[in-house]
């Protein structure tokens, strides 16, 4: 029969508390920043979109009942709001970042890339010995 080892995890003493969120990298801010607007000017086309129409039309058409699920269609542009995206879009292009670290996040950085490669050297290790 084979003996089962089973190893105990090591204690590690980071003197902070690991729920501390990390500062995002430039790319991943940008990239969340980019998501979050154009979800925002979506919301704007549609907001502008119903009452352009209802201002056009006073009849109550019958609206197709989604049940409180959102559309996966995409608003029509608005001739109106397209000075405002432009800005908007303009604004965001136009941000600059500054590199600035104190030696805490330095450090809470470096743990957490350490944090990983550990969890990841763990798993292949689990998955090699399990062949």
């Amino acid at each position: 029969m084979t003996e089962m080892r089973t190893e105990h995890p090591t204690l590690v003493n980071f003197n902070y508390s690991l729920k501390n969120i990390p500062t995002p990298s430039v790319n991943i801010y940008k990239k969340r920043l980019i998501e979050k607007v154009e979800s925002v000017i979506k919301c704007m086309r549609w907001k502008a979109f119903f009452f352009l129409k209802e201002q056009d039309t006073h009849e109550t058409e019958p609206l197709e009942d989604k049940y409180g699920f959102k559309s996966r269609r995409c608003p029509p542009q608005i001739e109106q709001l397209k000075p405002f995206e432009e800005a908007v879009l303009k604004l965001v292009e136009d941000i600059k970042f500054k590199n600035t670290r104190n030696p805490f996040q330095t450090s809470s950085m470096h743990n957490y890339s350490k944090r990983t490669s550990q969890r990841t050297m763990k798993w292949q290790a689990i998955q090699h010995s399990k062949t």
